[in-house]
């Protein structure tokens, strides 16, 4: 989920969050519902970069994001088997700070 990203993405710059992740996660989550918040989160992914788009474009972006989520969020919901070399395990991606 978005929220859990956000969450461990603050925690490696280390901000000072005063909630445990589950505390923050319910907040967020409830604020987003409270302010019909649903895509705004999107919104600001698909403009980033590019905040001269377009807004039928960003519409039209944030429309087919949602539709795929929605689809992730079915009980029959597609599941993805992948199969890595052991390497991919051993790889350093992003650092400790990103790890931590």
């Amino acid at each position: 989920m978005h929220m859990r990203r956000l969450y461990d993405s603050a925690k490696a710059i280390r901000l000072a969050i005063p909630l445990t992740r589950q505390q923050f996660l319910a907040a967020i989550e409830q604020t987003f519902k409270a302010n019909s918040f649903v895509d705004c989160y999107i919104r600001a992914i698909v403009t980033r970069g590019h905040p001269e788009t377009a807004d039928a474009t960003v519409e039209e972006r944030v429309r087919v994001r949602m539709s795929r989520q929605r689809l992730l969020d079915r009980p029959d919901a597609p599941r993805l088997w992948a199969v890595v070399d052991e390497s991919v395990l051993h790889r350093p991606i992003g650092g400790h700070e990103v790890l931590a």
